[in-house]
């Protein structure tokens, strides 16, 4: 028997004042470096990346000095029984 149930992963950091205005697809790659630039993208591109609680869509997107960044991706975790 297997049950499929969805699990999210919650990623969640602050930017340094060191990263002020820089992309926010660079700012998750140096916050988050355990994932792929190229998944990163996605998951801005997919809206599932917040900064200080608004999605923003744009990879290009400068970050600031504090802001919080959020990510909230939903993983599907197959449990074999």
């Amino acid at each position: 028997m297997s049950n499929s149930d969805a699990h999210p992963l919650i990623l969640q950091a602050q930017v340094p004042d060191a990263h002020h205005n820089i992309r926010l697809d660079s700012a998750m790659a140096i916050l988050f470096p355990s994932y792929s630039r190229s998944l990163h993208k996605s998951w801005i591109l997919d809206g599932q990346v917040k900064v200080d609680g608004t999605v923003v869509l744009k990879p290009k997107y400068k970050v600031k000095a504090q802001e919080v960044l959020e990510v909230v991706v939903s993983c599907n975790i197959e449990t074999k029984w």
